[in-house]
């Protein structure tokens, strides 16, 4: 599953978490969401070996938008999964908000 792509992709998928950060507050998707999960550890991939796709450009996008670059601490755990939930259960509740607000109680949550 290549996730790198050209440019037209990757800024569609940047947008994309531009979308997820103003909905959930913070840059840290998880790895099984089902639209940024892959994109996502992929652009970390890409950043600690130093690839070419990963441009200064790239680089600094992300990091004006707070991205995060290390999730794990020595134990796999702490706080950055903590705000990752947090974000999570903030997304789930304004998708469900939205959904009630119009109308479509039984439809699909749509978090983009």
């Amino acid at each position: 599953n290549k996730v790198d792509m050209g440019e037209d992709s990757w800024e569609m998928k940047f947008n994309e978490l531009v979308k997820y950060k103003e909905l959930t507050g913070n840059t840290l998707v998880h790895q099984k969401h089902p639209k940024l999960g892959d994109w996502v550890k992929w652009q970390r991939k890409m950043y600690d070996i130093k690839a070419k796709c990963m441009t200064e450009e790239r680089i600094r996008r992300l990091n004006e938008l707070g991205f995060v670059w290390r999730v794990r601490g020595k134990r796999g755990k702490g706080l950055q999964k903590e705000e990752a939930l947090k974000g999570a259960r903030e997304a789930w509740k304004a998708a469900r908000e939205k959904r009630r607000s119009t109308g479509d109680e039984m439809g699909p949550i749509n978090l983009a």
